[in-house]
């Protein structure tokens, strides 16, 4: 990596907004001259996620996670800060980084990462196999024939896993202690404690969590044996749980962020297909069984869920159970609508072999239908002659009615179930009166960000005193010499007043982006945060002696502390000593101190 000057990183944080990196990974709304959202660092349902542009810095004032673009980037990607300096950098063309030295910092004692670095180093490994050697020929040329190209097996990183226990060899030869490699799902062991591979002849896909951590394998498998199966799977870890994932999430988050809609469907060709056709916001899922946390990470990012599952009688039966439970939590659940193939992989290829200048792009935004318009004309179709089983269905249709809050929605709906069911409106009506009215949790309210300072306990004095250091460097140079050797009560001030030599020994004017760069400590980034946020009401031009007036203050409070001590001290051995008379007299000055 190439050394990276303070040059470069003010250059990348004057020039990347924070607001637009932020909106890549997490919804926000313009509250003021800030923008808020949920935090992505942990489970809230009010948003205290707050963004400043004009002060480039986010801050959640729940959990305190945060701060400047590189702050921001190397706590949600798991990634060092200067991995973050350089990743941004590069989308400002600064090469700061070779090609070939993307290694990335683990902590080898943490079973964890060993877990991470383990897969994220096989992935790599097999990616190579896949596009260099000749024993994975057969596996490539699959894969272009199935239209899958070369950039997007590089993108995916898809690989291919050969025979012969290349897997362990590799472990091995790099050190990996193969226990942790076997609870991780990549390596097997026997009763006899010996171990061997569990993808063999088989095209990888490399599956990632929500922070781009690679957690699990799926495997294609080359053999044309019918006893083994064409798909396997890692076996669930503690690192990866099919309910919680969905493949491609991590790469689709900011695209489906800035369409405000998301794709979801059943399998890695199908993301991959609809990739290379221009629909980035599409994600698969792992199991029709899914986390209600991860359904609420996805509605945190996008207002519209559209199901895409294969057309068969599987893929319509977990379209229908996936959306309502979806419809539990949102009205803008919606379907595309296509029959020219099982699955999106399918369709695209069928109908680009009858237009060329298909747009599969164009289509997803012109048919989409409401999933409970699906759903009726699905059950209408299949209930035609059987009276039961269409009332059933209409009960359970209004049962998902009720939950919708659109009222004109709510109208339409019922009308199109009453026109697809024969059944009068008024009747529906009636009967849709009786279900129970269902009320949804609003993620994003109005607040005041006063609010979000509520828990926030710091003595005020110390803050208006720094308050005006951070407004002004020739206040602080002044009396500098006043405070040097002076011990605040709260440590954290210390630790502010070590950095703020620090940083205007280097810069002129204060900026708290840039003030806190250079700070891991999280509660001196909230503290420092705080601060510069609040309006303390203090004087625009001070005189010398308005700053001098609190410096005496804390001085006098911190003579005044350390005498109640030593009065507490010395009334503590007086009481030892059974002293009557000296435990009188220290109670007295003890009395006088607190008044």
């Amino acid at each position: 990596m190439k050394k990276i000057s303070q040059k470069d990183i003010d250059h990348i944080i004057d020039n990347i907004d924070i607001v637009d990196l932020v909106s890549e990974y997490v919804k926000l709304e313009k509250r003021g001259k800030n923008y808020i959202g949920l935090c992505p660092f942990h489970n809230e349902k009010t948003p205290s996620f707050s963004v400043s542009q004009e002060k480039k810095i986010a801050h959640c004032f729940g959990c305190g996670s945060g701060g400047n673009i590189f702050q921001f980037l190397s706590q949600l990607e798991n990634i060092t800060y200067n991995q973050a300096i350089v990743k941004l950098g590069n989308r400002l063309g600064l090469e700061l980084e070779d090609k070939d030295n993307k290694k990335i910092s683990y902590d080898f004692n943490n079973k964890y990462d060993v877990m991470y670095y383990s897969y994220q180093l096989i992935a790599d490994y097999y990616n190579y196999i896949l596009l260099n050697t000749s024993e994975a020929e057969t596996a490539l040329k699959y894969l272009l024939e199935r239209g899958i190209t070369k950039e997007s097996i590089k993108f995916f990183n898809i690989g291919y896993a050969p025979k012969n226990n290349i897997a362990l060899e590799f472990f091995k030869k790099n050190n990996i202690d193969l226990n942790i490699c076997v609870e991780a799902g990549l390596i097997n062991k026997s009763e006899n404690n010996l171990y061997s591979d569990v993808f063999n002849d088989r095209i990888t896909f490399p599956i990632k969590d929500d922070k781009d951590r690679i957690v699990a394998f799926s495997g294609r498998t080359m053999s044309n044996e019918k006893s083994i199966p064409k798909y396997y799977n890692t076996q669930e870890t503690e690192i990866f749980e099919k309910r919680k994932i969905l493949y491609n999430f991590s790469n689709a988050r900011s695209f489906a962020i800035k369409e405000n809609n998301i794709i979801l469907c059943e399998g890695y060709m199908d993301v991959i297909s609809a990739y290379q056709h221009g629909v980035k916001n599409v994600v698969a899922l792992m199991g029709t069984n899914i986390d209600d946390k991860l359904l609420n990470n996805i509605l945190n990012i996008s207002n519209k869920i559209i199901l895409s599952l294969d057309n068969d009688d599987a893929g319509i039966e977990a379209t229908i159970k996936i959306g309502n439970k979806l419809l539990e939590k949102t009205d803008n659940i919606f379907k595309i609508k296509f029959i020219n193939g099982k699955d999106i992989d399918e369709f695209i290829k069928n109908s680009k072999n009858k237009n060329e200048d298909f747009s599969f792009l164009e289509y997803t935004k012109n048919n989409i239908e409401h999933f409970l318009q699906f759903k009726i004309d699905y059950y209408s179709n299949t209930s035609k002659n059987n009276i039961d089983k269409k009332i059933n269905y209409k009960n359970e249709i209004l049962e998902n009615i009720s939950f919708i809050n659109d009222k004109a929605l709510k109208d339409i709906l019922v009308k199109y179930l009453a026109d697809s069911f024969s059944i009068e409106k008024t009747i529906l009506l009636n009967e849709l009166k009786t279900y129970k009215k269902h009320k949804r949790n609003n993620t994003i309210k109005n607040y005041n960000h006063i609010n979000l300072y509520k828990n926030i306990e710091y003595d005020k004095k110390m803050c208006k005193l720094f308050k005006y250091f951070f407004n002004s460097k020739q206040l602080f140079l002044e009396n500098y010499n006043e405070i040097e050797d002076f011990d605040f009560e709260n440590s954290l001030f210390n630790n502010l007043f070590e950095n703020l030599i620090v940083y205007y020994n280097n810069y002129s004017q204060f900026k708290i982006h840039k003030f806190i760069s250079n700070i891991t400590n999280q509660e001196l980034i909230k503290l420092a945060t705080y601060i510069d946020n609040e309006d303390f009401l203090i004087e625009e031009n001070p005189t010398i002696h308005t700053i001098k007036d609190y410096i005496e203050y804390f001085k006098r409070k911190h003579t005044l502390n350390n005498s109640l001590e030593t009065i507490k001290e010395n009334l503590k051995n007086a009481v030892g000593q059974a002293d009557l008379n000296t435990q009188i007299d220290l109670l007295i000055k003890l009395t006088k101190y607190k008044k």
